[in-house]
């Protein structure tokens, strides 16, 4: 259910953005953000699946640097293309709250709650700027 619910927004969301696909890029680098915000925030998974590495490599300073300029590198020229495209960052709220629901109820964060986390926050990014836009 949940995911017909995300699909039928999302290709809501990009009707009303036709025109703008400055606001569609700018959601899926707010989406990519969101996996790594949840990845930081959450406790590694303790089998050896893909998402161990992740989390564990989220949480070292020079990455958490490196990908904060890259994200910024990523959004300031499309903030200058359209100033809309600065909303999609409320998806980002969607990280935090994906990673505290999984350390709680998962006690670690795998790669399906790494998925889930893009997908939430680029739903949630496309639709606040259908919204405004």
């Amino acid at each position: 259910m949940t995911a017909a619910v995300l699909i039928v927004a999302r290709f809501s969301a990009f009707y009303y953005l036709a025109g703008r696909p400055v606001l569609v890029v700018a959601s899926y680098v707010t989406g990519l953000e969101s996996a790594y915000i949840t990845s930081f925030l959450g406790y590694e998974e303790p089998y050896d699946g893909m998402a161990k590495l992740i989390t564990a490599e989220a949480k070292r300073p020079r990455k958490l640097l490196l990908n904060l300029t890259i994200t910024a590198l990523c959004l300031a020229p499309l903030a200058l293309l359209n100033v809309v495209s600065l909303l999609g960052l409320v998806g980002l709220a969607a990280a935090f709250v994906i990673a505290h629901d999984a350390n709680r109820r998962l006690g670690f964060v795998n790669g399906d709650v790494l998925g889930f986390s893009i997908e939430t926050s680029e739903v949630t990014s496309l639709l606040v700027m259908a919204g405004w836009a």
